[in-house]
């Protein structure tokens, strides 16, 4: 269950991610956080958070990694249902498992992003069902947080540029963009975005029957689209192609592209028409 990798130079890096004990059932909530070094270039690996495992909590997994100088490090931690980062003060040789005790009790992490040694965000899908998308801000290095939910939704990833930073990007809902300000809460803005071939962010849908209808718009009547589905973890469950260019909605039968039918939960859908794509999330209830 590796997610993602930093490396300092061609020697020296860190993959993160998580691992389930063999004779568990090999599901998510069973998980524990990794965050893996090598010295060698990959030739061999330890896991640097053996030493605080019992700090560490059933059902997570390591997200995303940022190093914002040789020694501070910071690593998500994605679960379903509490929030928490990793901290590194030495290298990454050793990690702190530190909680996000916002108000509305931010879960489901993916993004981190810091600035410098102290401020810094974290956003993702904010709790199991994948609906608050919420993000939250730190003054002091992870010991406190706070709802921070007006600098974007959904945070999947964030990068920071200059020494102090100045400037800054991250991805969710849409592409936000931060620069920084004399105030602690620096400015964030979301980058105008509007929507031609999905017509929502995240479509509802009962799937008590046999199949759904998805509502498609395609600006060129006289092209095809092509409708791809994965499961929230980006499994692949089915494309639907040649998909007439004047459809107004897709119908999907639930099922895979084993034949298998779809059990409730969120899936991920693209549409591709000529050359524009739109992503939704599809929950089915």
């Amino acid at each position: 269950m590796l997610i993602d990798c930093f490396f300092t130079d061609e020697s020296t890096g860190w993959v993160v991610g998580g691992k389930i004990d063999p004779n568990e059932p090999q599901v998510r909530d069973n998980s524990f956080p990794v965050v893996l070094k090598t010295n060698d270039g990959g030739a061999t690996w330890e896991n640097k958070l053996a030493s605080i495992a019992d700090d560490l909590v059933k059902g997570e997994w390591g997200w995303k990694i940022q190093f914002i100088n040789e020694q501070v490090g910071f690593v998500s931690l994605e679960a379903f249902d509490v929030g928490a980062i990793l901290k590194t003060t030495d290298g990454g040789e050793n990690w702190e498992r530190l909680p996000i005790n916002d108000p509305q009790r931010n879960a489901n992490l993916e993004g981190v992003g810091f600035i410098d040694e102290n401020v810094g965000w974290v956003g993702g899908w904010g709790d199991r069902e994948f609906e608050r998308q919420s993000s939250s801000a730190t003054p002091d290095g992870g010991k406190t947080w706070r709802d921070a939910n007006e600098i974007g939704r959904a945070i999947n990833r964030f990068r920071f540029f200059g020494t102090p930073v100045t400037v800054g990007y991250s991805s969710g809902v849409t592409v936000y963009k931060y620069e920084a300000s004399d105030t602690s809460r620096s400015s964030a803005r979301a980058f105008a975005s509007s929507r031609h071939v999905m017509p929502a962010s995240v479509l509802t849908r009962a799937s008590q029957g046999e199949s759904i209808h998805i509502p498609v718009t395609c600006p060129d009547p006289n092209q095809t689209a092509t409708l791809r589905i994965w499961d929230r973890f980006g499994e692949e469950i089915i494309t639907i192609e040649n998909i007439a260019g004047d459809s107004t909605t897709v119908e999907w039968n639930l099922e895979d592209r084993h034949g298998s039918r779809v059990r409730p939960g969120y899936f991920i859908l693209r549409l591709t028409c000529g050359d524009q794509s739109e992503s939704s999330l599809l929950k089915l209830n």
